[in-house]
């Protein structure tokens, strides 16, 4: 949000997965760099989770549409930033629910779907679309050296770490499992039973 996006304040954003450890991470970051956070997640439970972490407004996909939502609050304007973690047709929709120079930021394909951008789609709002790969700050992708790597790594952290120092981001754990339920504990989450971080714990035997 701030490394790519360049999130400023005054500005409205957009989250998908909003209930999810990622999502729900974005909602808090982004209320405090001081945006509207307008935040996306399914059904009641996970949206009074995505309210509770600072989310100005909430939209349950499974019941509205929420691009048209997303216009709707922002009197047909559009937000300046959307936090995609989820691809396919989302991606589209949330291309089309920019504001004039919005940006669009990617960072996974939740739905298993890699979406086609119409680039046309970018020019007519001056949008831009960009990824964010975290692997390539670990050195799981090519391009940079090791050193440029530890600096950003070390200068996102310190930034997530002074919000948490302040209590403006607050982390929920909505799950644990023992090593051994590991399975069980990817099944959770892929079938988004989970809200929040899934932890697995391990005992003294595990190491």
């Amino acid at each position: 949000l701030v490394r790519r996006a360049k999130l400023q304040r005054g500005e409205t954003l957009l989250v998908h997965g909003a209930a999810g450890a990622v999502g729900m991470a974005a909602v808090e970051i982004g209320k405090a760099l001081g945006a509207t956070v307008i935040a996306v997640a399914g059904g009641e439970t996970h949206c009074e989770t995505a309210r509770r972490h600072g989310a100005d407004y909430v939209i349950d996909h499974r019941q509205e549409d929420f691009r048209e939502r997303v216009m709707k609050f922002t009197d047909g304007r559009g937000v300046d930033v959307v936090y995609d973690s989820i691809g396919g047709d989302v991606t589209i929709q949330s291309i089309r629910s920019l504001a004039w120079e919005g940006r669009l930021l990617t960072i996974g394909y939740a739905c298993g779907t890699i979406p086609d951008i119409a680039a046309n789609r970018l020019l007519l709002k001056n949008a831009s679309a960009m990824g964010f790969n975290l692997g390539h700050f670990f050195g799981w992708s090519p391009g940079g050296n090791r050193r440029q790597h530890i600096d950003a790594l070390d200068e996102m952290a310190a930034g997530v770490l002074d919000l948490y120092s302040k209590g403006q981001i607050k982390p929920e754990i909505g799950a644990r499992f023992p090593l051994p339920q590991f399975v069980d504990a990817l099944d959770a989450v892929i079938n988004r039973k989970v809200d929040g971080k899934c932890v697995i714990e391990m005992s003294e035997e595990d190491y």
